[in-house]
């Protein structure tokens, strides 16, 4: 995204555009519901800079079985420009689709079941788009779209202990590893350059006597997307144990030292294992290190995303219960992709 006036109408094209013809809207978790009959079409408006990733993510949506209410959905992304532009609402119109202030433009063919109530050129407002809709939907709906839309700023951590090697039957038998890395490459496409992001492995005795080791530092997408992609594609397990706890704390003061204002500043941890260190510090320790260190002006969202059944969900939990964010664990590691989308949705609006 561009600075300035037109930074924020990028913005605005992207998170307030989303308008399905056949008259239904559809929230960003909605999307993720497996098993349809029948189909609707959601139409999105996003500005030209950002039209790529959410593109990404839509074809991600409808591969994995977009639905909603037993009801499939193809969705059709279309480039515009922000709503400044001359004869924007007008181009959107041509699309029977609305500006960000629910007016419609010049030429519109509205939909059915629309009362009478006209914005501009005898057109239906928003007080007549309403029809069988749920206001409190369309609100989630908007909310949860422009939650998982927002610019971050992330650090994600990946375990390289020896039981990532273990091969996965429903993946052809690719190890944890491989699988975990390929779901982080297909996230990273997903992010547009206004995302500040970098990468760190952890095992035990990684670096010295280190649990973890920087692959890449924390950097605009803008000049650290190739690095990110080449550092996830060197990734090998290694011969250590899990050294969780060290880790954690390390990556929630570094993102936090960093702390940018008007993003959302996460740590997202991918692991299969408790915590295997016998020289590190202990999970009282580590719990106490988070309470105190937390900061309610510079919050870190946390995510830990479980791999396998030999993680502990209660352990994990117990971190993220202290810092905010969540804990998502899966017995099957092809799952990964999902989870990782439902987690980024869930984020809280960035502190401003």
């Amino acid at each position: 995204m561009r600075s300035g006036n037109r930074g924020v109408a990028a913005v605005a094209s992207a998170t307030a555009l989303v308008v399905v013809a056949a008259g239904a809207w559809f929230g960003y978790r909605q999307l993720l519901q497996p098993g349809c009959s029948g189909q609707v079409e959601l139409s999105v408006a996003a500005a030209p800079e950002l039209a790529p990733a959410v593109q990404a993510a839509a074809a991600s949506w409808v591969a994995d079985g977009a639905a909603a209410d037993g009801t499939c959905v193809a969705v059709d992304v279309s480039a515009s420009e922000p709503v400044e532009a001359p004869g924007f609402r007008d181009r959107l119109a041509a699309r029977s689709l609305r500006a960000p202030d629910g007016s419609w433009g010049d030429g519109v063919t509205a939909p059915r079941a629309r009362r009478p109530g006209a914005r501009r050129g005898g057109h239906p407002g928003p007080a007549a788009a309403g029809g069988r809709l749920d206001p409190g939907a369309i609100e989630r709906a908007v909310s949860g779209w422009s939650t998982a839309t927002q610019s971050g700023r992330m650090l994600a951590v990946i375990d390289v202990s020896g039981s990532m090697k273990q091969p996965v039957p429903s993946a052809g038998n690719a190890t944890r590893e491989q699988v975990t890395v390929a779901a982080a490459s297909r996230g990273l496409n997903l992010f547009d350059d206004s995302w500040t992001i970098g990468l760190w492995t952890f095992s035990t005795e990684l670096d010295g006597q280190r649990d973890y080791r920087e692959i890449v530092p924390i950097n605009p997408l803008s000049s650290n997307r190739r690095p990110l992609a080449q550092g996830l594609a060197g990734i090998r397990p290694s011969a250590g144990d899990t050294g969780l706890y060290d880790t954690m704390l390390a990556a929630y003061e570094e993102v936090q030292d960093g702390w940018e204002p008007g993003r959302v500043n996460s740590v997202v941890l991918f692991t299969d294992g408790k915590n295997e260190d016998a020289n590190g510090i202990s999970q009282q320790k580590l719990l106490a290190e988070l309470q105190r260190i937390a900061d309610p002006d510079r919050p870190v969202q946390v995510v830990i995303i479980g791999i396998g059944n030999d993680v502990s969900k209660a352990e994990l939990e117990s971190i993220t219960k202290v810092t905010g964010g969540g804990t998502f664990v899966t017995g099957d590691p092809t799952k990964i992709g999902d989870i990782f989308l439902k987690a980024i949705a869930l984020r809280p609006n960035a502190p401003r």
